[in-house]
């Protein structure tokens, strides 16, 4: 079971992952965020750019990198849409093996779109489950780690393409009409927003998603973070799923 077979799709998905990693450097994120924060903060009236050059080249520069960013994102939130059905679906079985044959047999589609490193070892955990080298309880805890990935990476993929279409619409509203405190807040929200998936990106997308960090500050701190975000989110969860059992025990 392939995630996706087209030579089409494969082709313009191709393209689109070029020219999103030619536009998506650290960089270029806080560049573009810092610009549209600008931009909001104008908005707002915290300050006034009074040259209209400036505003235009600003704004041209913001659109033609949205429309370009806005492009690559879509095929990057289809795949990652793919992956997450197919998943989920045959994890719906309850079937460990099953689930860890799927991906070992995509396990490199897989690490693409969820930007997993090699050195994780998807492959090998896979392998190892299915070889019966590993307990149950290291089975299931393999399979939560990449569901929790894949929910992650939809999340952020899709929060992407919003802010990324609402600041294309604010960038052609800046170009073809009078600048108006309205768009120029929208803009930078987005702004903030991109920062903020930047943010997060660093914090809960680690490229190893599985092993304990190095003992560095800048792995240890984000470690400790995504720790207390997931026990917070499992005690929520578990919460839930007790509570018509509880009810019906009442």
């Amino acid at each position: 079971m392939k995630i996706q077979d087209s030579s089409v799709y494969k082709a313009v998905t191709t393209v689109a992952k070029s020219v999103y990693k030619a536009l998506s450097s650290e960089v270029s994120v806080l560049v573009f965020a810092g610009t549209n924060i600008l931009k909001g903060l104008q908005g707002v009236g915290v300050f006034a750019l009074d040259n209209a050059r400036v505003k235009l080249a600003l704004s041209i520069g913001t659109l033609v990198k949205s429309a370009f960013e806005t492009f690559a994102t879509v095929p990057k939130m289809h795949e990652v849409s793919v992956l997450r059905t197919d998943l989920f679906e045959i994890m719906k079985s309850g079937d460990v093996k099953k689930t860890c044959t799927y991906i070992r047999d995509n396990q490199k589609q897989i690490r693409n779109i969820l930007g997993v490193a090699k050195n994780a070892g998807i492959l090998k955990r896979a392998e190892d489950v299915l070889a019966g080298k590993v307990t149950s309880e290291k089975a299931e805890e393999f399979l939560t780690v990449m569901r929790r990935r894949v929910n992650l990476q939809f999340g952020v993929n899709l929060t992407k393409l919003i802010t990324r279409v609402a600041n294309v619409g604010a960038s052609i509203a800046l170009v073809s009409t009078p600048t108006s405190p309205a768009s120029l807040a929208i803009t930078g929200l987005c702004g903030v927003a991109t920062l903020g998936l930047w943010a997060f990106e660093k914090v809960f997308l680690p490229s190893n998603p599985f092993d304990a960090p190095k003992d560095i500050w800048y792995e240890t701190i984000p470690h400790k973070i995504r720790s207390t975000a997931f026990k917070i989110s499992d005690t929520i969860a578990t919460f839930f799923a007790e509570k018509p059992l509880l009810a019906a025990a009442s």
